[in-house]
Parts: structure tokens; C-alpha cells; sequence
């Protein structure tokens, strides 16, 4: 899993077993040291051996906070600060 900040600069790549279906980043960079609050982007890339297969958008989750019509598209803001749009949501989960 390739880590991107903002920027689009990489920032971290982790290790994703195969049999696993999730994978928890921790925020850190790849020198093990914390990463600034902000937006990152998860992007998951398939090898076989050195040659690149294919590349995805990680499926990633967070709390709502708000929800807001703007322009007439429902947009929601995340516990993180980050606004996205309610039509790019897959799922929707119990709160606790």
C-alpha cells in the first residue's frame, strides 16, 4: 500500500498480507516518525515480482461529523476535516 500526502508525494508504503482484509496505517512516515495532520491518500498496488500489475484506490473509512448541501450535492465532513462528497460513499457503518 502506497501512502500519498496532498502533494501527491509518497510518504509511506506498508506491507498488505494477501489473506488479510484490512490493513491499519499509523500515521507514520517511512522513517517511523509522525506525519502532520492532514490528507492522505491509500493506494494499493499488485506486483508480480518487479513488475507492477496494477494500482487501485484503497477503500478507506471515516466518522461523519456533518452533513451539507452545497450546490445541491450532499458533501460530508469528516472527524478528520476532510469534505467529501455522500456519492462516493460505499458503505455505512453502526456508530458505537
Amino acid at each position: 500500500m502506497v501512502i500519498r500526502d496532498s502533494d501527491g508525494a509518497v510518504v509511506d508504503r506498508v506491507a498488505v498480507s494477501t489473506t488479510d482484509n484490512n490493513t491499519v496505517w499509523t500515521g507514520q512516515g517511512s522513517d517511523g516518525q509522525p506525519l502532520a495532520a492532514g490528507s492522505y491518500s491509500a493506494t494499493l498496488e499488485s506486483y508480480d515480482g518487479d513488475e507492477l500489475l496494477s494500482t487501485q484506490l484503497a477503500e478507506t473509512y471515516g466518522e461523519v461529523g456533518e452533513a451539507q448541501v452545497t450546490d445541491n450535492q450532499v458533501m460530508l465532513t469528516l472527524e478528520s476535516g476532510q469534505v467529501v462528497a455522500a456519492t462516493t460513499v460505499t458503505g455505512v457503518r453502526a456508530g458505537t
